[in-house]
C-alpha cells in the first residue's frame, strides 16, 4: 500500500516525466517481488498496474499514452490468466482506462476507435465470466465510432451495429437483477445519430432519420423508456440532412424541414424537451441554403420571421443570433430563384439584413455582430446576381468596406482569399459590351494584383482558381490577345507552375468556361504551350487538357506530337533532342517532360 501511495502521490505531482518515473517504480516492484516473495508489501496489484496505466494517459496522453496503457493492460491480463491471482485480476477501471484513452485519440489518431472496439471485445471474452462492459464503456466506444465518422467510412455503421449490439443485450438480461445490465439510453442513440450526421456515406442521413424514429417507437412502446429523443437528438438528425444538401438538395432541405415541423408539433402536443431552439431552427435553414432550390431563400425568411417572432413573444433560446443571419444570408445568395438572380433582389435582402445587425450590434446587442461570413456571403450574393456591372462593383464596394474595418481593428471582419475571388468571380461574370467586358476583366485583374499584393506582406495567396477566373475574364473581353494575357498571368505571378498546377488550371477553366468556344479554347492552349515550355507535361496533364480543350484544338495537339515523333523534325513549340512515353503509343518532345520526374525516355 505504502507503494502505491507513492505512486499516487508522483502521478498527481504535476512532476515532469512522471508517467516514466511510475513505469520504472512499477519494474522495480515486479523485479523485487519475484525475487523475494516474502515481501508481500512490494507485490504490485491491480491498483498499481492502474495508478501506472492513469499517469501514462493524464499525463502523456495522445497515442502514446494509450499504447502505454494498452500494454499495461495486457501485461496484468497474462499475470492474472497465469496465475490466477486475484491481486492482479484486470477490473472495470482497467479496462475504462485504456478505452477512455483510445477515445481521446479519435480522430487524430487513424484506427483509434478501431482499437477501443477491439478492447471491449477482448473485455467481454475474457476468462473472468464476470467481468463485462457496462453502458459507460459501451458509450465510449460508441463516441469513439461517431468522433471518427467523418474521417473513416464504415464508423457509422460500426456504431450502429454497436448500438443494435446493445439493444440485444438489454432484451436477453432484461429480467436480470445486475445493476450493471446494459440498457441503452437517449445518449447512446444520439450519439449514433451523430455518427451517421458525421458521416460522408450517401446513406448517412437516411439512416440517422430512422435512428431518430426508431427511439420514438421503442419509447412508446414501452420496451426502453429512457430512449425518448429530445432536442438534440432531433437537431442531429436535421444537420444530417443539411450536411448532405448539396449532392440532394430538394430531398434533403425537404427531409430537414419535415423533421422541424414533427419537433413542433410533438412540442405542441405536450413533448416540452422536443421545443426547437436557435440551433434547430438555423441548422433548418442551412438545409435550404445549401439545397439551393428555387425556394430556398423564401424558407429561410420564414424559418427567421417565426424565430423573431417567438423571441418577442417570450420564447427562451429561439433569439436569431450571427450565425441565424449569416445562414439566412447564404441562402439569398445561393438560392436558384429566378427572381432573386434577375432582379438582384436576393443580394439587397441580404444588405438590408446587414444593416438590421449593425443596427442592433450597436444598440449593444453583441451576439448580432456582423463577422466575416456575414460579408462573404453578401458578396457572394452579388456575384452570384445577374446584376452584371452593377452587382460586380457592390460586391467589390463591400469588400473595400470590410479592407476598411479590418484596418480599423476589427480583426473578425479580415476578408479572405474566398472573398477576393467571389468578387474576382463577380467581374469575370459581368457582362455589357465588348467595352463593358474590357473594363471587367482589368478590374478582375486589378483584385488579382491586390491579393498579390497582400501576399508579399505574408498576407494572403492567391490560389490556381483566382488565376483562371482572370484568365476568363480576359477570355471574355473580346481582346485579340487572349493567349497572350494568358501566358502573361501565368508568367508574372506569385503562382508556382507545376503539373499539378496545369492540372488545376485546366480543372479551373473547363469548371468556369464549360461552353466550347475559340475564347475557352485559346485559354486552354495557351496554359498548354506554357506548361510545355516549362517541362512540366505529363499523363495526367495531357488527360486533363484533353478533357478542357475542344476535339478540334486537341486533335491538332496529338497531330503535333505525332509529326514530331515521326520525322524527329522537333517541335513547333520546341526544339527536342529525344523523345518522352507519356502513355502507351503517344510520345512527345522530352522537353515538354524535362523537369518532371519519372518518366520514361525512350
Amino acid at each position: 500500500d505504502s507503494f502505491n501511495s507513492d505512486l499516487e502521490a508522483l502521478v498527481t505531482s504535476g512532476e515532469g516525466g512522471a508517467a516514466q518515473k511510475a513505469q520504472d517504480i512499477l519494474e522495480i516492484m515486479e523485479k523485487r517481488w519475484y525475487q523475494y516473495k516474502q515481501q508481500t508489501a512490494i507485490k504490485p496489484n491491480t491498483a498499481t498496474y492502474t495508478t501506472v496505466m492513469n499517469a501514462w494517459v493524464n499525463t502523456v496522453g495522445g497515442e502514446e499514452g494509450a499504447t502505454q496503457a494498452l500494454n499495461l493492460l495486457s501485461r496484468i491480463e497474462r499475470l492474472y490468466n497465469k496465475t490466477g491471482d486475484d491481486a492482479v485480476k484486470p477490473n472495470l477501471t482497467s479496462y475504462d482506462i485504456v478505452i477512455g484513452a483510445y477515445l481521446s485519440c479519435v480522430p487524430r489518431y487513424p484506427g483509434s476507435a478501431q482499437r477501443a472496439q477491439d478492447i471491449l471485445e477482448r473485455m467481454n471474452n475474457a476468462c473472468d465470466k464476470e467481468l463485462k462492459a457496462n453502458v459507460r464503456i459501451y458509450s465510449m466506444v460508441l463516441n469513439a465510432w461517431a468522433k471518427s465518422s467523418a474521417v473513416d467510412s464504415t464508423a457509422a455503421q460500426k456504431a450502429e451495429d454497436l448500438l443494435f449490439q446493445m439493444e440485444k443485450l438489454a432484451i436477453e438480461t432484461k429480467s436480470s437483477n445486475n445493476k450493471d445490465k446494459i440498457i441503452p439510453n437517449y445518449v447512446s442513440y444520439t450519439t449514433c445519430i451523430s455518427a451517421w450526421a458525421k458521416s460522408k456515406q450517401p446513406q448517412a442521413a437516411e439512416r440517422a432519420e430512422a435512428i431518430l424514429y426508431r427511439m420514438e417507437g421503442l419509447h412508446e412502446s414501452g420496451h426502453f423508456p429512457d430512449v425518448k429523443p429530445d432536442v438534440i437528438s432531433y437537431t442531429t438528425a436535421i444537420n444530417a440532412w443539411s450536411r448532405q444538401s448539396r449532392h440532394n438538395g430538394t430531398v434533403a432541405a425537404h427531409r430537414a424541414q419535415a423533421i422541424l415541423d414533427h419537433m413542433e408539433h410533438q412540442f405542441s402536443i405536450g413533448s416540452s424537451n422536443v421545443r426547437p431552439n436557435a440551433v434547430t431552427y438555423t441548422t433548418t435553414i442551412q438545409a435550404w441554403a445549401k439545397s439551393q432550390q428555387p425556394e430556398s431563400a423564401y424558407q429561410a425568411e420564414t424559418i427567421l420571421a417565426k424565430m423573431e417572432s417567438l423571441h418577442k413573444s417570450g420564447v427562451p433560446h429561439v433569439k436569431p443570433k450571427t450565425f441565424t443571419y449569416n445562414a439566412v444570408i447564404d441562402a439569398l445568395a445561393r438560392s436558384n430563384g429566378y427572381e432573386h438572380k434577375m432582379s438582384g433582389e436576393g443580394a439587397k435582402q441580404s444588405e438590408r439584413i446587414l444593416m438590421e445587425m449593425n443596427r442592433r450590434y450597436a444598440a449593444g446587442e453583441d451576439d448580432v455582430k456582423p463577422n466575416v461570413h456575414t460579408y462573404s456571403g453578401i458578396i457572394l450574393a452579388w456575384a452570384n446576381s445577374r446584376e452584371g456591372h452593377l452587382g460586380a462593383q457592390r460586391a467589390q464596394d463591400i469588400l473595400e468596406k470590410m479592407e476598411h474595418l479590418y484596418e480599423s481593428g476589427e480583426t473578425d471582419v479580415k476578408p479572405n482569399g474566398l472573398i477576393y475571388s467571389t468578387v474576382m468571380k463577380a467581374w469575370a461574370n459581368a457582362s455589357s459590351g465588348l467595352n463593358g467586358q474590357r473594363e471587367a476583366a482589368i478590374k478582375a485583374e486589378a483584385m488579382l494584383n491586390r491579393m498579390e499584393k497582400l501576399h508579399r506582406k505574408k498576407s494572403l495567396k492567391p490560389n490556381v482558381m483566382a488565376y483562371a477566373t482572370v484568365m476568363k475574364a480576359w477570355a471574355k473581353s473580346g481582346d485579340i490577345h487572349v493567349s497572350r494575357n494568358a501566358e502573361r498571368i501565368m508568367k508574372q505571378k506569385y503562382i508556382q507552375l507545376n503539373s499539378s498546377t496545369y492540372q488545376a488550371l485546366f480543372k479551373a477553366v473547363l469548371n468556369l468556361m464549360p461552353i466550347v468556344d475559340k475564347a475557352r479554347d485559346q485559354v486552354v492552349e495557351a496554359i498548354f504551350r506554357e506548361c510545355c515550355r516549362e517541362g512540366q507535361v505529363t499523363e495526367w496533364v495531357l488527360m486533363a487538357f484533353e478533357r478542357a480543350a475542344s476535339p478540334r484544338l486537341y486533335e491538332k495537339i496529338l497531330k503535333r506530337i505525332g509529326d514530331n515523333a515521326n520525322n524527329g523534325s522537333g517541335s513547333t513549340w520546341e526544339k527536342n533532342s529525344g523523345h518522352v512515353t507519356i502513355r502507351q503509343n503517344l510520345v512527345i518532345p522530352k522537353e515538354w517532360s524535362q523537369n518532371v520526374s519519372n518518366i520514361s525516355i525512350r
